[in-house]
C-alpha cells in the first residue's frame, strides 16, 4: 500500500472534486485520498435560503454581470432578515439598483467588469440608498478564520478570484464546512470548505481554501473577500434568524 505524507496534495481529481479548488460534493474518501488520513466533517454552516440561488442569465444574458448578481443575492438576504427596508422585494429590481450605483463605481453594464477593490465603495453606496447603517470593505487574502466569522455571525461574502476555475470571477460565500483529519488533532489538519452561489448554476458549489492559498497545491488563485457589516436600528428592527 502507498504511503501518503500528510498534508501532500495529490493534483488528479478525486471523487466530488470539480475542478481545481472547487468541489461539486465534498467526500471523506477524497480528502483522505489526497491528504493521508481520516477525514470527518465535523461543523456545517450555512445561510442559504429556499429561494432559488440567482444567475447571471436571469438578468443580463451573455454579459460577465457576476459581482451585481452576487451582491443582489447579498441584498436580497439582507432584505430577509429586515423587518422594514427600502430594499426591493423582487430581483431584477433590485439587481437593476445596484447596477445603477456599480455604474457610478467604475461598473461597465455592456461589458460586465467590475473592479474588485471598489465593491466595498458600491455597497456603502447603497446603504446610504437604501437608509441602513454598516460597514463594507475589500481586503486581499482574508484568512480562513476571518471568512468563517463572518458567516457564523450570519453575513454572506464576496469572495473575487483572479484565477483557476473562477476565472475573474466574483461568488457569493453562503456557508463552509469544516472537516478535521482525526489521526491528528491540530489545526494544520483542518480544511475550510466555503459554500458559494456562482451564478452559474443552481447547484451550491464549495471551493477549497487549503488549495486555493496554496501555491504548490496547483490550484493557487489570487483572491479578495467582500464583508458587508450591516448594523440594525431602532427604526430597522432586524428579523430573528
Amino acid at each position: 500500500m502507498e504511503h501518503k505524507k500528510p498534508g501532500i496534495h495529490r493534483s488528479h481529481l478525486c471523487q466530488g472534486q470539480m475542478s481545481g479548488y472547487v468541489l461539486t460534493k465534498p467526500d471523506e474518501s477524497c480528502f483522505n485520498n489526497r491528504f493521508g488520513g481520516k477525514w470527518q466533517l465535523v461543523r456545517d454552516v450555512s445561510l442559504q435560503a429556499n429561494d432559488r440561488p440567482l444567475l447571471m442569465h436571469d438578468f443580463r444574458p451573455g454579459i460577465g454581470c457576476c459581482t451585481i448578481t452576487a451582491l443582489t443575492t447579498v441584498f436580497r438576504h439582507l432584505r430577509q432578515q429586515i423587518a422594514r427596508s427600502s430594499i426591493p422585494d423582487d430581483s431584477p429590481s433590485l439587481f437593476d439598483q445596484i447596477e445603477s450605483v456599480a455604474a457610478r463605481h467604475g461598473y461597465r453594464p455592456k461589458r460586465g467588469r467590475t473592479n474588485p477593490l471598489r465593491i466595498g465603495s458600491i455597497v456603502r453606496h447603497l446603504f446610504h440608498l437604501y437608509q441602513l447603517q454598516g460597514q463594507a470593505g475589500s481586503a486581499l487574502f482574508l484568512s480562513a478564520h476571518q471568512i468563517s466569522r463572518e458567516l457564523d455571525a450570519g453575513r454572506p461574502v464576496l469572495m473575487n478570484l483572479a484565477f483557476g476555475h473562477y476565472h475573474r470571477h466574483t461568488v457569493t460565500v453562503v456557508g463552509y464546512q469544516l472537516w478535521q483529519d482525526s489521526t491528528q488533532q491540530t489545526n494544520h489538519r483542518q480544511r475550510h470548505l466555503w459554500q458559494v452561489h456562482d451564478g452559474w448554476s443552481e447547484t451550491v458549489r464549495f471551493i477549497d481554501h487549503w488549495a486555493l492559498t496554496r501555491p504548490w497545491s496547483g490550484h493557487w488563485s489570487i483572491y479578495s473577500v467582500t464583508r458587508i457589516r450591516f448594523k440594525p436600528t431602532a427604526a430597522l428592527q432586524q428579523k430573528p434568524f
